[in-house]
Formats: C-alpha cells, sequence, structure tokens
C-alpha cells in the first residue's frame, strides 16, 4: 500500500474544514441539537487526525551553518540538510545567521532560527567579549531578515542544563614559576611563550609546556569564582533582554529531538492560517451570499413585473 503524502492531507482538510465550520455554526445556533454535536465532533477528530498526517509528512529541508562543529545529521533531525548558501543579491538575498534554518515546502520559512550550543561552546561564546560581539551582531542581522521579522525566535538550543552552565568553570591555563605568564595560543593551536619567544606545538588533550622548570595549576579563588557567577548572570540578563530565548535541552539527542517536533508542531498549530482556510472559507461564504442575494433580487423584479402586470390588468 503506497504511503499518503502530504498534499492527499492537504486536500482532505480543505474539503473538511468548511463542512466543520458549517456544523459548528449549526451547533452554536441550535445548542440542544445532539445529533449534530456527535457528528461535529466526529470530523473534529478526523481533521485533528489529517491536520498531524500533514504536519509530520510536510516535506522539510534543513540549511545548516558552513561553521557549525559536530552539525547535526539529516538522520538525527529527520529532515535533509544542506549547507547555508552564502548571500548573493541575486540569487541569494539572506545573510547566514544561526546554526540551523528550516524551509518547508509550500509554506515557508520556519520562523525559528536554532543557534545549536554545548556547555564548553556556550561558555566561550558568551563570556569571551569578541565572540560575544559577534554573537550580537549577529542577534542584529536576524532582527531585520525578512524570513524572521514577523514572528521570529532566536533561539539557543542548548545541550546543557542551567546548573551545569552555571557551575562550569574551564581550567586555568598552566603557568610557569619563573615568567608567571600565561601562555597564549596560537591560530594553529600551538602555545607561544611571551618570555622565551619559544612556540612550543600543543599534544592532543594537553599543552607540552617546557619553556622553563617547575610549572603550577593556578587555583581559583572565591572571589574570582563570584565574578564569573555575577558575570555569567549579567550575560544571560541581556541575552533575554535582547529577546534571545534560551532552552536548556540537556543533552544533545534531546536538543536535536525537539527540534524537528517543534517543527511538526508549529505546522499543526498554526494549520488554519498556513493554508488560509479562513481566508478561503471566507471567501466561499461571501461568495454563497452573494448568490443567495442574487436570487433574492431575481425574485423581488419577478413580484414586481407580476405586480406591475396586475395594475395594468385592473386599469384596462
Amino acid at each position: 500500500m503506497q504511503r499518503k503524502t502530504s498534499d492527499y492531507y492537504e486536500a482532505e482538510i480543505r474539503k473538511l474544514y468548511p463542512e466543520v465550520h458549517l456544523l459548528q455554526a449549526y451547533c452554536d445556533a441550535d445548542p440542544e441539537d445532539t445529533e449534530t454535536a456527535k457528528e461535529l465532533e466526529q470530523k473534529k477528530a478526523t481533521l485533528r487526525a489529517y491536520r498531524d498526517k500533514w504536519a509530520q509528512r510536510k516535506p522539510v529541508k534543513v540549511f545548516v551553518a558552513n561553521n557549525e562543529g559536530l552539525p547535526n545529521t539529516s538522520e538525527e533531525l529527520g529532515y535533509p540538510t544542506e549547507p547555508m548558501k552564502q548571500y548573493d543579491a541575486k540569487k541569494w538575498p539572506y545573510y547566514q545567521v544561526g546554526d540551523y534554518q528550516a524551509y518547508v515546502d509550500g509554506v515557508g520559512w520556519y520562523p525559528v532560527c536554532r543557534e545549536r550550543k554545548t556547555l564548553a561552546d556556550l561558555y566561550a561564546t558568551l563570556m569571551d567579549r569578541d565572540h560575544r560581539k559577534n554573537l550580537y551582531e549577529e542577534h542584529g542581522r536576524f532582527s531585520v531578515d525578512p524570513r524572521y521579522k514577523k514572528d521570529g525566535i532566536f533561539r539557543f538550543d542548548l545541550e546543557c542544563t542551567e546548573k551545569d552552565f552555571f557551575e562550569y568553570l574551564p581550567p586555568w591555563p598552566k603557568q610557569c614559576r619563573f615568567c608567571e605568564v600565561k601562555r597564549v595560543k596560537t591560530e594553529s593551536g600551538d602555545y607561544w611563550c611571551p618570555r622565551s619567544h619559544e612556540l612550543f606545538p600543543s599534544k592532543e588533550n594537553e599543552p607540552d609546556f617546557r619553556c622553563h622548570n617547575g610549572f603550577k595549576e593556578r587555583s581559583r579563588d572565591p572571589v574570582d569564582i563570584k565574578r564569573i557567577r555575577t558575570t555569567q548572570h549579567t550575560i544571560i540578563r541581556q541575552c533575554h533582554e535582547l529577546g534571545m530565548q534560551i532552552v536548556w535541552r540537556g543533552s544533545r539527542e534531546a536538543a536535536y529531538g525537539a527540534y524537528r517536533s517543534g517543527v511538526e508542531e508549529w505546522l499543526k498549530l498554526n494549520y488554519v492560517s498556513l493554508l488560509r482556510l479562513e481566508e478561503i472559507n471566507e471567501e466561499a461564504f461571501l461568495k454563497e451570499r452573494l448568490a443567495l442575494a442574487e436570487e433574492d433580487v431575481r425574485a423581488a423584479k419577478c413580484s414586481l413585473k407580476m405586480l406591475f402586470v396586475e395594475v395594468l390588468e385592473v386599469d384596462v
């Protein structure tokens, strides 16, 4: 048996919606009509089932940012993915915004611009001044993007909990007892010693500091920790004030699972406006009223004509 497509369910919705609308009007006019009320509930249940199937099978394509580290796959998201296109005034009039953008075939852009973050990535983005500046600039591009201007949401989809974030402390770089200068990490990933002017390649997990002997781990004192916590709370508050939506998913699996279900839920909640059912139903209603009015006019003209003939016969 061939699987029914979203187009099939859309056609069924378009046929059933005006029937439900009409039955609802009858029930509102006569609350005692139990038979009509029963029929209305049955058709409503059928309409909901069609709507859910339509939302589940609607073709969706997800565009993924080119600089996204460990991006969600099409298998994880349940939708085909492809790299985000670069801005081109003639071919693609949109700038890159967020990490994931979804386009629903025949409907338009899903109004949630998704920014995916792991715990370490979130900390680095918010707590580093330059990275935070880039984030705010990206949110500025989002706010003027025509795809999101009406009901758009800039959402942080976080693969950690709020508790994880506010308890997280990245390790300090090791320091030399002699020069007391932090190692500087270069673009290549190696480390530069400003005291000895030497470059030291980093290992897979831990940089190898050997510019001098006698390295020590720098500990964090309570004052330093308090400063970090205050900064974290301040920046999270700023993000909320800018209109960013922050959602603590707790894990990668929960984050990508919620993304697909979010697209489907948006389609279900907004199917009437997305399919323009009210406009079409209103148009059909107006056409019906117009036809009835024209019929009344024709009947009135006929009555006037007959009355005119009777008057003439009386005069004669």
